[in-house]
């Protein structure tokens, strides 16, 4: 029997004339036909782009100073994204410094006192040394905390690629741990297909492959990898109701590098033809 696969994209499937009227035409859905099988050849219709993600998120609150970058802008590693409002952690950090050089100060003194001070005082004194030093160490502690913070006023890219933002905007405050958008390294992009078993045998690791996306975007690869465990993870979302073991193992294709579409995005479906001869 001829089966059908919904790609968003219309073809021609030819049909024996007694068979046409069997055919329901649905408004906003096309299909594609599975091709049979090719010598040489194996063919994937169940295969999607996958691609490395960060979020972007600030890892202290505040007001924001300035947004540096704009929606679907491609961002290098490293490279600024939203500065915070630093007056309030600089005052902190200053404040900071100010309570822990008075803590080293007592500390000092708590010293002095347990040398100088009498047989039957010391006991006294060196409960009143621990106490000082308990007192500098928390103020270290709380200079480095603002210290931290205010090193991270800026939001950086974790990593390169292309990132989509959440709305914000100068003056708007935000929390540690919000999260304000993501980044999308597609260029990284990998493709991730699923076979059945009885398709694997012929298919080995730095054989070439066809990744068409949209049926007129054709990429070229090479496996990458062969996964049977990996297979069972995704079967609900990639399989839906279908039969157990329809989807058997998850080959990995690393795309090439060269003529990669800009709008090649992380969820798009694919066709993967895998040339094992």
């Amino acid at each position: 029997m001829m089966r059908a696969l919904a790609v968003g994209k219309s073809c021609e499937c030819r049909l024996p004339a007694q068979m046409k009227s069997w055919i329901v035409i649905l408004p906003m859905l096309a299909f594609a036909c599975e091709r049979p099988a090719i010598a040489g050849l194996e063919t994937s219709y169940r295969a999607q782009v996958q691609a490395r993600e960060a979020e972007v998120a600030a890892r202290v609150g505040g007001r924001i100073k300035r947004v540096d970058v704009h929606d679907h802008q491609v961002v290098a590693q490293g490279a600024p994204l939203i500065e915070l409002d630093d007056d309030e952690l600089r005052a902190r950090v200053t404040a900071a410094q100010a309570d822990l050089a008075a803590r080293l100060s007592e500390l000092q003194q708590a010293e002095a006192a347990v040398t100088t001070a009498p047989a039957n005082h010391v006991d006294l004194e060196q409960a009143g040394l621990e106490l000082a030093r308990a007192r500098a160490a928390q103020a270290q502690a709380v200079l480095e905390l603002a210290q931290h913070d205010l090193a991270h006023a800026t939001i950086t890219a974790e990593i390169g690629g292309t990132i989509t933002l959440r709305p914000v905007a100068p003056g708007q405050r935000i929390e540690p741990q919000q999260s304000l958008g993501t980044i999308v390294d597609a260029d990284g992009a990998w493709v991730d297909a699923f076979f059945q078993e009885t398709q694997i045998a012929p298919i080995k690791v730095g054989q070439e492959a066809d990744v068409v996306i949209d049926e007129n975007i054709t990429l070229r690869g090479a496996v990458d990898d062969i996964d049977r465990e990996g297979a069972a993870l995704v079967h609900a979302v990639v399989d839906g109701d279908k039969p157990a073991g329809r989807v058997g193992v998850r080959v990995k294709i690393k795309l090439a590098k060269l003529r990669r579409p800009a709008h090649l995005w992380p969820g798009m479906s694919a066709r993967v033809d895998i040339h094992t001869r």
